[in-house]
């Protein structure tokens, strides 16, 4: 989702600017991501969790979060101050159907 974002916005290689923006490599960003979205999805579908997090790793997760957005932050401030700013690919819009035609 996060590389379909930045992708959308004319961003390449997504994942070697967020490792240098993080200062974690992609992999990690992606392991720590996937642990928090599994304890946040069992949260939000069943109310509970089968182990709660301890105060550190909310911390963690939190942290994570926010190094994610500042990182997102700051490789779209790159972007957008690039000499040429490429535009995204242009999406083709349906014809409408002529008449007589279902």
């Amino acid at each position: 989702v996060i590389t379909d974002f930045l992708n959308r916005l004319s961003v390449d290689n997504p994942w070697a600017k967020l490792e240098v923006k993080m200062s974690m490599s992609a992999s990690g960003i992606q392991v720590a991501l996937d642990s928090f979205v599994a304890v946040q999805n069992e949260c939000a579908h069943t109310g509970r969790t089968s182990s709660i997090p301890t105060p550190s790793e909310i911390r963690g997760y939190c942290d994570l979060v926010e190094k994610l957005a500042s990182g997102m932050v700051e490789v779209l401030e790159e972007r957008l101050n690039e000499a040429v700013f490429r535009p995204p690919p242009a999406v083709p819009t349906p014809s409408a159907p002529t008449a007589g035609t279902p």
